[in-house]
């Protein structure tokens, strides 16, 4: 780059060569360069990991060893065992092996990330044959997401199973629905019905209000607001109520919320009404009608 013309914009103070290198009185920008030879990854490379199989085990601690566990790779501020009552140096058993030290080779940026660096070919086609052979046992998990679908498998509770993102495995999704029921957008076509919002995938008003009956007997969903009132929903709503009203909290005492809102009920439940106690104890209206 030394005889390439330079761009005249380019500063002067970037132009300029440092004092202690020759240039020959010449302006050039490959003072500006990295002129190390830096070495590329390459799949040929391989790093060894771990311990070493043909060192095996020492029976007596030797000198410069780690006197924690006895590995003569490391010291001791460097040994990642478990500090031992009674070190490898002064009990003399139980010596570990030594480990691969990694060399510090001189790399470049993108041969420090490579990802498929000291990748063996053939642990993949081992993985790939386990991968059939489990397949072939009618294990799904292998299995496209696409191919579950179609052969309609589901979980416990009779819910699609869909492939998690997060994580290996399945995990269940309660807003999908089983192919043979019927969506619900499409109980009642009139544009006049219960709106269906797509982003939640709920309707939840009742998409069989203006249907006939005999109609109305063959369709089981009634709105998701039904199912928010079934079950114990009113109840924890009004458990709810009552641990605003008293002064109590519902999540961090929960139990204490709960003994109350019983103990009220009960004596609700006893407490007469108004019309019992009118009849045993007959009031009578001291103010005539003419006042």
């Amino acid at each position: 780059m030394g005889d390439d013309p330079i761009n005249p914009h380019i500063p002067q103070y970037i132009t300029e060569r440092p004092w202690y290198i020759d240039d020959g009185g010449r302006a050039s920008l490959s003072h500006q360069r990295n002129h190390k030879v830096r070495k590329e990854s390459s799949f040929v490379r391989c790093v060894k990991k771990g311990a070493k199989e043909d060192a095996g085990v020492g029976t007596r601690f030797k000198k410069g060893a780690c006197p924690n566990c006895g590995a003569t790779s490391h010291s001791v501020k460097d040994c990642i065992e478990r500090p031992r009552k009674k070190g490898a140096k002064w009990a003399g058993r139980k010596l570990a092996p030594d480990e691969y030290i990694p060399v510090n080779e001189d790399l470049s940026f993108d041969a420090k990330r490579d990802r498929w660096a000291d990748e063996d070919g053939q642990t993949y086609q081992e993985q790939l044959e386990l991968d059939r052979m489990f397949t072939s046992d009618g294990d799904h998990d292998h299995l496209r997401d696409d191919q579950l679908r179609d052969e309609g498998d589901s979980g416990a509770n009779g819910s699609p199973l869909s492939t998690s993102l997060a994580g290996p495995g399945f995990s269940s999704c309660a807003n999908l629905r089983i192919r043979e029921d019927t969506a619900k957008y499409l109980v009642n076509l009139d544009v006049d019905s219960a709106f269906f919002d797509p982003k939640s995938r709920s309707m939840r008003q009742d998409p069989t209000f203006g249907l006939d009956e005999a109609r109305k007997a063959k369709i089981e969903f009634r709105g998701d607001n039904v199912l928010r009132e079934s079950g114990d929903a009113p109840r924890t709503k009004q458990l709810q109520v009552f641990a605003w009203q008293n002064d109590l909290h519902a999540v961090a005492n929960p139990t204490a919320t709960v003994m109350d809102f019983e103990k009220d009920r009960a004596q609700k439940k006893n407490r007469p009404d108004d019309a019992a106690l009118a009849a045993k104890y007959k009031p009578i209206n001291h103010v005539s009608d003419d006042e």
